[in-house]
């Protein structure tokens, strides 16, 4: 299961799902760096085709990190929650 089925599950409650794991990195960064290689060197020289892959690129990425940033808070939320009902029901017994 990837992250992007992760952030869909409705308990996790992700504002950007949908958005969430579009996208192919590797692909864009070879786009690129094929340009670089028989082009320009230079992130201006990008082509509009190109510039726009890895705009994409760096969406799906932020993506990745504040999607894994949610998933381990909501994780964390739980946890706690888990330790809280545990305490309590050791309360109740004795």
């Amino acid at each position: 299961m990837g992250l992007n089925l992760l952030l869909q599950i409705p308990e996790v409650a992700y504002p950007d799902a949908d958005d969430a794991g579009r996208g192919s990195p590797a692909n864009a960064l070879k786009d690129v760096r094929d340009h670089f290689a028989h082009k320009s060197p230079h992130i201006d020289s990008l082509t509009s085709t190109v510039n726009g892959k890895w705009r994409r690129m760096l969406t799906y990425l932020e993506h990745d990190v504040r999607g894994m940033d949610h998933l381990f808070g909501f994780m964390a939320e739980q946890e706690m929650g888990w330790d809280e009902r545990k305490a309590a029901q050791g309360r109740r017994r004795g």
